[in-house]
């Protein structure tokens, strides 16, 4: 099972496993056998400089790979069903130099 998972602003007991968390949070933060040199060297390769980020990564075969890494181990920790597939991977770099403006919606009636 994957190591310590963190919930909202605090920290899991440790003692409910990552897919409970999932389902009452609807988010959590799973720590996986991924090795931080691994993801800064895919990170480099993805972004790119004055980029907001790229879309269709799974194009790539070394994110396609790491997909289905993750998902093996998603899978083997029952977090993932084993009929779950990546569809889209996505990257954002919000820099202040990247940044986009999102206007203010107002709901009028």
């Amino acid at each position: 099972m994957p190591g310590p998972v963190e919930m909202g602003p605090l920290k899991q007991d440790f003692k409910s496993p990552p897919s409970s968390v999932l389902a009452v949070e609807g988010w959590a933060i799973i720590r996986t056998s991924f090795k931080e040199a691994e993801m800064d060297a895919q990170r480099r390769s993805v972004f790119t400089p004055d980029s907001a980020g790229q879309r269709c990564l799974l194009d790539q075969p070394a994110v396609r790979d790491i997909a289905i890494r993750l998902r093996a181990e998603l899978v083997g920790a029952q977090i993932l069903k084993p009929t779950a597939v990546a569809i889209q991977a996505i990257a954002f770099d919000k820099t202040p130099a990247t940044n986009w403006k999102v206007t203010l919606r107002t709901k009028m009636r």
